[in-house]
């Protein structure tokens, strides 16, 4: 698995190329590409039109202790 970092995903505009070749590496590799600090649904959205499926930030979830894991996916799969 390969990360983005956040601050390529916090000047998204300027850093789709960087992106891009990214995600082209990871799937010569046969890798998944997770994005971290996914803010806003704009974020989410251009990033899935890039290819990337994967992603972690407060739009998606907030950080979460071991004890609210199931009941956070358990709502979230009821939602």
């Amino acid at each position: 698995m390969l990360k983005i970092d956040r601050a390529f995903i916090h000047e998204l505009d300027s850093a789709v190329d960087l992106i891009k070749m990214i995600l082209s590496l990871a799937g010569s590799l046969n890798m998944q590409v997770v994005a971290e600090g996914i803010e806003t649904d704009a974020q989410r959205q251009r990033l899935l039109s890039l290819g990337c499926r994967y992603g972690q930030g407060f739009h998606l979830a907030p950080p979460l202790t071991i004890e609210s894991v199931l009941p956070f996916l358990a709502a979230y799969q009821a939602g």
